[in-house]
């Protein structure tokens, strides 16, 4: 399993969280440093009705299916994003599907101490 490790992780999550998660606030984003880990995808808590919805939504199918392909090819994809000592998932469902479907078991994450 290839991954993509940003240079600057705290800027990386910044901005993508700034971009794809606005509902997360700021002061939230920036409360501490975020840091490289690696963990059993079985600990990682997703929101399931955004699974639901992600299941039926073409464009999020054809995400999950290129990040599967992506995989498999030994592409590097990015670390997931997970906020809170509950390991909320909050960047990164395509990817979480891909990985949870292809049962790969370890994945690397950003997450927040």
């Amino acid at each position: 399993m290839n991954w993509k490790i940003p240079k600057n992780i705290n800027k990386y999550v910044e901005e993508t969280l700034t971009r794809e998660a606005g509902d997360i606030p700021e002061e939230q984003i920036t409360a501490g440093k975020w840091i490289l880990d690696e963990l059993d995808l079985e600990f990682i808590k997703v929101n399931q009705k955004m699974i639901g919805r992600h299941d039926e939504d073409p464009l999020h199918i054809k995400r999950k299916l290129d990040f599967m392909d992506s995989i498999k090819r030994g592409i590097p994809i990015y670390p997931l994003i997970l906020l809170g000592k509950n390991l909320f998932l909050v960047d990164g469902y395509a990817r979480y599907r891909a990985l949870k479907e292809l049962d790969i078991k370890k994945v690397k994450v950003i997450r927040q101490i």
